[in-house]
């Protein structure tokens, strides 16, 4: 039993194009290439040909189907199993092919699902799946023991090495001829084997051939009721046929006869309406001459009251613009008075305004030398501030490289130890050197740093060394002290002392800059110091300006009384203003109802004009009128208008009232309802018909191919091979409990044989480890503790990157326990726990493997540049290699 890969082949699968990978046959072959490039894809497409028809439809079968292309994944599989070379091919999803192709032990090709069935048959028999998947470590397998319990190729290389019944005794004779029996109907694992499978299928066809005869039979019965159906279908609709034409001939004759009343009520009320149209012409022509008599006689009295209108209005016109034009004077008089008012109480604005600006620059003059005081105070705090070093951070940072320090001096003096000199009499010793003397039963203690030497002269020396763990103290310590002196230098203070200091001195100017900022913002608020600056020169120029424009301060010397007087003289101003408004006002009313009254005349005037115009318009428009006939004339042609139009409705009423009797849209409705119902029987019957033809043919065909007697021949048939099933399966069951009996008496007896595995599985780990390494394993060859420099602890308390060495190492020991039995040891993306020191003797341990197949998939190559004799694939150039060239 054995499994070895030799190329592997993927086009079109999941992100993969094409990609083409061989692997050695013995040794390590290295796959590298980024994240997400098909690495762990090209092992899961090996695992989907070799268990899964490339007919399923099962949703991993689906996922490998590229995004966003509708085309087949393709997968090709060299390898060697057993005995056994071969190629098989399987495409997927799209335009499905099976294709198997055995070079060796004799050439064979097969498709299809026969090509599926002798490949499982082949795998099943020669490899041991159970290895297979615990030496496969997939990308995310948890971190638990390697499961070799299942495993007949290692339970077999145990069996042998431990002297087991594998050594050719009696009982391994029986156990031969027991697995052949047991073989001949299932394969190693337990499943069933080809005689029983065989066996299954023949019964399962015989049973499909039987239930196909039962429907064909079924579906001849059915058809014959079928035609039943249809003969008396037929019948009943050229019945209805035949009775349809008439009532279809009936409903077409009364439309026609109601199409007709509809075409002459449209000829009546044609003349209808042309009679009454000539009677409004002949109304219209008799109402204009009416109207225009009337509107001449009223258009002679408008005109009339227009021109006794117009008398009074002209000698009011008149009286109007004599009294505008008076108090047009008078208010250019009071205009001049409030002028000269205006003009008194603008210089007294102007000496206002030049005593406020003097006061502004004043203050504004106050305002600038605090803020530029402020400004100064700030500016030196800053600069100190910017010179200094130490920040809160720096300071903070002393202080806690000073308060390591002390811990570490109180560790060292707490974790020294201590020599105690007791004297049972007095004694004079040397310590270190230095002379020490002890009376009769002094005590003395000393600390010991490093080493102390104790002497007592020509009697005893006594050295005393402090040990590794003191060491590890004044280490601390002397880092600590570094820490100190680095953080000091780094802001350039002596020790912490001076940092203290400078620290406090750093807080004053703080505080400083904060209170004159804080002065500054009072003193600028909304401003920045050159709007304040040019606010002053503003001032200053608004005086000049002042000044230079002839404004004096006059007799008023405090702005109280330049104010009273800008009061006074404002209501001087007022008072002026208010006479010289009421006399505009008043002169403008007069000039406005002058103007009014004006426009009214001119309005009257023209429509005088127009309504005499009008007049004689009507009047030559009436004369015209008359020449074409008289009054009289035209009265008699009104009456003769209005009678022929009473005849013309008459007669369309009694041709409407005729029509009313009857329904248009109901005979419309009957008519084509009776239409479609002779097109659906018609159509009814023909589809009938072709019916009728077609069961006739299914009854023709089935009724000569004897159904009934094949139906009971399958029958037969069925029942002699469920028989036969059966017995073998009886005998099957027999031959399984026999040997699955043996082999747990077996399992039993093999819980003893972990030895040889524990000790392939410390050879290789005390290369990785040391030579205190060892493991315990439990009944199912699962590693439940391990044992190191002493210390034994068990799985579950292991690091992560531990238990993902000692996996490794277990497989790598199956593999080669498994010898030629074995399949290969796959590490997808593994050994991403282990640090590099056990990465370099990892490396060795599978450099030295040459016996068994290791297969690494990886995205970090590095990790694997240890292992000699490894092959390197780039699965970056694989694929370009393999990709299409354009044509």
């Amino acid at each position: 039993m054995s499994l070895t890969l030799l190329r592997v082949r993927v086009e079109d699968y999941r992100g993969i194009e094409a990609c083409e990978v061989e692997f050695s046959e013995s040794g390590t072959t290295v796959v590298h290439g980024p994240n997400e490039h098909g690495k762990s894809s090209l092992m899961q497409a090996v695992d989907l040909l070799l268990t899964t028809k490339s007919s399923s439809g099962k949703s991993d079968v689906k996922d490998v189907k590229p995004a966003g292309r509708d085309v087949g994944s393709l997968v090709e599989v060299e390898l060697r199993c057993g005995d056994h070379h071969l190629t098989c091919r399987k495409r997927f999803n799209r335009d499905r092919i099976t294709e198997l192709e055995i070079h060796a032990p004799t050439a064979e090709q097969l498709s299809g699902d026969e090509a599926h069935d002798r490949l499982r048959a082949v795998l099943e028999a020669n490899v041991d799946e159970a290895l297979f998947g615990a030496l496969w470590f997939q990308q995310g397998r948890d971190l638990e023991s390697v499961d070799l319990e299942d495993s007949a190729a290692v339970a077999a290389a145990l069996d042998t090495q431990a002297g087991g019944p594998g050594t050719g005794s009696g009982d391994d004779a029986l156990l031969e001829r027991v697995r052949k029996e047991f073989e001949r109907y299932f394969t190693p694992s337990g499943k069933a084997g080809q005689a029983l499978k065989n066996s299954e299928q023949a019964l399962r066809r015989s049973k499909e051939d039987l239930d196909e005869l039962q429907g064909r039979l079924e579906s001849l019965e059915g058809d014959i009721e079928q035609l039943e159906e249809l003969e008396r279908q037929l019948s009943a609709l050229e019945e209805s046929l035949e009775l349809l034409g008439p009532e279809l001939a009936e409903r077409t004759a009364e439309l026609e006869e109601i199409s007709g009343l509809q075409a002459k009520v449209e000829r009546a009320v044609a003349a209808e309406q042309l009679a009454e149209q000539k009677r409004i012409g002949t109304r219209q022509a008799l109402e204009l001459r009416t109207g225009l008599v009337r509107s001449i006689d009223e258009l002679t009295v408008e005109i009339t009251d227009l021109e006794e209108q117009l008398g009074p209005d002209r000698e009011r016109l008149a009286e109007l613009v004599e009294r505008a034009e008076q108090l047009k004077v008078e208010s250019a008089r009071s205009e001049t008075s409030a002028s000269q008012a205006r003009e008194q109480r603008e210089l007294a604005q102007r000496r206002v305004d030049l005593l406020r600006r003097r006061e502004e620059c004043d203050r504004l003059q106050r305002q600038l030398e605090s803020v530029e005081k402020s400004a100064h105070d700030a500016a030196v705090a800053r600069e100190w501030l910017g010179n200094c070093r130490l920040t809160e951070d720096g300071f903070a940072e002393i202080g806690a490289a000073h308060q390591q320090c002390l811990v570490a001096k109180k560790a060292l003096d707490a974790g020294a130890p201590t020599v105690e000199m007791r004297a049972a009499q007095s004694l004079e010793l040397t310590v270190d050197g230095e002379p020490v003397s002890l009376g009769d039963g002094d005590v003395r203690s000393r600390a010991v740093e490093e080493r102390t030497l104790i002497e007592l002269a020509g009697v005893i020396s006594v050295e005393v060394v402090a040990g590794a763990s003191l060491e590890s103290l004044h280490g601390e310590l002397a880092g600590a002290t570094k820490r100190l002196e680095e953080a000091c230098d780094a802001v350039g203070v002596a020790d912490v002392d001076e940092a203290s200091r400078v620290s406090s001195e750093r807080k004053k100017h703080e505080s400083a800059l904060d209170v004159a900022e804080k002065q500054l913002a009072n003193a600028l608020g909304d401003l920045t110091g050159d709007a304040l600056a040019d606010r002053l020169r503003s001032a200053r120029v608004a005086v000049e300006a002042l000044e230079s424009d002839g404004v004096d301060d006059g007799d008023v010397v405090e702005m109280a009384d330049a104010e009273e007087a800008l009061r006074v003289a404002g209501e001087v101003e007022k008072e002026s203003r208010g006479h010289a408004d009421q006399l505009r006002v008043r002169s403008e009313e007069a000039t406005g109802l002058a103007q009014e009254l004006r426009d009214s005349v001119a309005a009257k005037e023209a429509d005088l004009t127009a309504r005499c115009e009008e007049r004689r318009r009507r009047s030559v428009d009436l004369e015209g009128v008359r020449g074409d006939a008289s009054d009289g004339q035209l009265a008699e042609l009104d009456a003769a208008a209005a009678e022929q139009e009473a005849k013309a409705s008459s007669e369309a009423a009694e041709v409407r009232a005729e029509l009313s009797d009857r329904d248009p849209e109901t005979a419309l409705l009957l008519e084509a309802n009776a239409r479609k119902r002779v097109t659906d029987a018609q159509e009814q019957l023909q589809t009938a018909r072709e019916r009728r033809i077609k069961v006739s043919e299914r009854v023709q065909v089935a009724g000569g191919e004897g159904l009934g007697e094949q139906r009971d021949a399958a029958l037969a048939e069925h029942e002699r091979l469920d028989t036969d099933h059966r017995r073998l399966e009886a005998r099957a069951m027999a031959a399984k409990a026999l040997h699955d009996t043996l082999n747990t008496a077996r399992e039993e007896a093999y819980r003893s044989y972990r030895e040889p595995l524990r000790k392939g599985i410390c050879e290789v780990g005390k290369v990785v480890f040391n030579q205190s390494f060892d493991v315990v394993l439990d009944d199912e060859l699962r590693i439940i503790e391990r044992v190191l420099d002493a210390k034994t602890l068990p799985w579950d308390s292991l690091s992560s990157g531990a238990k993902e060495q000692l996996a490794v190492l277990t497989a790598v020991a199956a593999a080669r326990l498994a010898g030629e039995g074995g399949t290969p040891l796959i590490l997808d993306d593994s050994l991403g726990y282990t640090d590099p020191k056990r990465l370099e003797l990892l490396g060795a341990v599978l450099g030295a493997v040459d016996d068994a197949q290791i297969i690494v998939l990886t995205c970090v190559p590095d990790r694997f540049r240890l292992v000699g004799g490894a092959e390197m694939v780039s699965l970056v150039e694989a694929r370009a290699r393999s990709a299409p060239t354009a044509d």
